[in-house]
């Protein structure tokens, strides 16, 4: 675990690089179930730089993916899907900021753009889903649950978007590598 740490800069990234990062709490998350500083810092970092609007034409292979559970895709959404995932992981999953980023997937995911979703694309997000406790339902994944109440604009109790369970059972996407 140790060697996870190392290489940490003072501003929360390893190696100075946001993909990096993501692989370094990524195999923390194997062993560590209680965030420390460090982690908190490297998340925070991540938050930032997903928080921005820089990079969304860069490509990150899958190569520079391997070991993670992501595929190839714009470096901007890999990184705000990483984050969301890992901050679902370290316990920040009722975060403002993972809130509405997931309330904004599940909107994109249970509507006619899905469709034209390039199918790694719709895989990433599917998979900063698995992780989220407001979209896991182990005792009947293919339950549709009323879904989250936490949107923003929506009135008091009102249910927001159903999740994305419905979604995959709405739209078939084969995903295959490009």
């Amino acid at each position: 675990m140790a060697d996870l740490f190392r290489g940490q800069s003072k501003d929360g990234l390893w190696r100075g690089s946001p993909i990096e990062t993501i692989h370094r709490l990524f195999g923390l998350h194997l062993t560590v179930r209680n965030p420390d500083p460090r982690i908190n810092q490297g998340l925070d970092k991540l938050l930032r730089i997903a928080s921005s609007s820089g990079e969304h034409f860069n490509f990150i292979p899958s190569s520079r993916l391997r070991g993670l559970p992501f595929t190839q895709g714009p470096r901007q959404a890999i990184i705000l899907l990483a984050t969301l995932f890992l901050c679902s992981i370290f316990g920040r999953a009722a975060a403002p900021f993972t809130l509405a980023r997931y309330d904004q997937m599940t909107i994109r995911l249970n509507t006619e753009t899905l469709s034209r979703e390039k199918p790694a694309a719709v895989h990433n997000m599917l998979r900063a889903f698995v992780v989220h406790p407001t979209y896991v339902d182990l005792k009947d994944p293919i339950r549709t649950n009323p879904g989250p109440t936490h949107t923003a604009g929506s009135a008091a109790g009102e249910p927001a978007m159903p999740p994305p369970t419905m979604a995959m059972r709405m739209v078939r996407v084969p995903f295959a590598e490009p």
